[in-house]
């Protein structure tokens, strides 16, 4: 998996990286085999001009059309799993300047909608290294993301499986552990072998008793 390790460090990380087609087809291809294992819709995203911007979407065999996400889309960074894992690993500084200093925009009940509020959780996020999104973009939809690494340990991206909420509340620990191994397996790709920041996965397995929908 090292074989992209010397070009990823002749390259200038950044919007540089994040724009080229190796940089995706390494992403997509760890994304491929967890699509294949688990079935769900997953997505790769980065946060551009303060905004979570989505570089790929791939649906699984059972996996939810999520009618807000897909290529090229652009949505808040405080509501998503995505968002918030991007959020998390930025000083509060830069976090102001992506989303604010006003009332943050409700998508459901569950929104996050204060700054105390989406400081507490980026803290949370930092220190599990994992982000939810609990209905908070759509009633119906649950998200878990965590982050991507270029090969100095700068969170650059990151990757969500999405599930509808029944199935995500009965696999959320496995969803959890898969999701942080497939971020590290891209991270390694990209040259960065520090470990996981906060919780070591474990051997994942796949759901084999989840009803297709």
């Amino acid at each position: 998996m090292g074989r992209y390790r010397l070009g990823w460090r002749l390259l200038e990380l950044g919007q540089t990286l994040l724009k080229t087609t190796e940089f995706r087809d390494e992403a997509r291809a760890v994304m491929q085999e967890m699509v294949a294992v688990w079935g769900e819709t997953m997505h790769l995203a980065v946060l551009e001009a303060g905004t979570v911007v989505y570089l790929e979407k791939l649906r699984g065999q059972q996996g939810l059309q999520v009618e807000l996400s897909g290529i090229g889309v652009r949505l808040p960074a405080h509501c998503s799993g995505v968002g918030k894992v991007l959020l998390a690993y930025q000083p509060w500084d830069a976090v102001l300047r992506v989303v604010g200093n006003d009332q943050l925009y409700p998508f459901t009940p569950n929104t996050i909608t204060s700054l105390d509020a989406l400081a507490e959780e980026l803290a949370r996020v930092r220190q599990r290294g994992y982000a939810y999104d609990l209905e908070e973009v759509s009633i119906g939809l649950c998200c878990v993301a965590a982050p991507i690494r270029d090969y100095e340990g700068q969170v650059i991206a990151a990757i969500s499986f999405s599930a509808p909420t029944h199935r995500f509340r009965l696999h959320r620990d496995q969803y959890t552990r898969a999701i942080i191994e497939g971020a590290q397996r891209i991270s390694e790709r990209l040259g960065y072998y520090g470990g996981t920041s906060a919780c070591k996965p474990t051997k994942s397995k796949s759901p084999s008793s989840v009803p297709v929908i």
